[in-house]
């Protein structure tokens, strides 16, 4: 446990902020924000599969790397639906649960 910080303000006023406070905020906005780019970068890999089937373009190996370790386990698990992939669909659903999840414990 972090001890409260005490700072003087101009009008002469002390205010008090507590360390673990500042710190478990950025930590929930980094997680958030982890969250929202990993989706964006699923829906970039979805866009980018229609432009280049290949996946030879540096982009698109980029967001290869970076969506295979959510997509790859999600892949295995879900069965085939004629050739269609529904994995970034399920990815998406359940970042957005884990992020509401966040959000609710948090209470913001």
């Amino acid at each position: 446990m972090l001890p409260p910080c005490v700072f003087a303000s101009q009008s002469s006023f002390f205010i008090i902020i507590n360390m673990e406070e500042v710190m478990g905020g950025y930590v929930i906005n980094f997680v958030l924000l982890f969250l929202q780019v990993l989706s964006f970068a699923i829906i970039g890999r979805v866009i980018m599969s229609w432009f280049d089937q290949s996946g030879t373009m540096r982009v698109t190996v980029i967001l290869h790397e970076i969506t295979e370790p959510i997509l790859g386990p999600l892949r295995s698990v879900l069965p085939s639906f004629g050739g269609l992939d529904f994995t970034p669909i399920v990815a998406m659903l359940l970042l957005q649960a884990l992020e509401g999840l966040i959000v609710s414990a948090v209470g913001r």
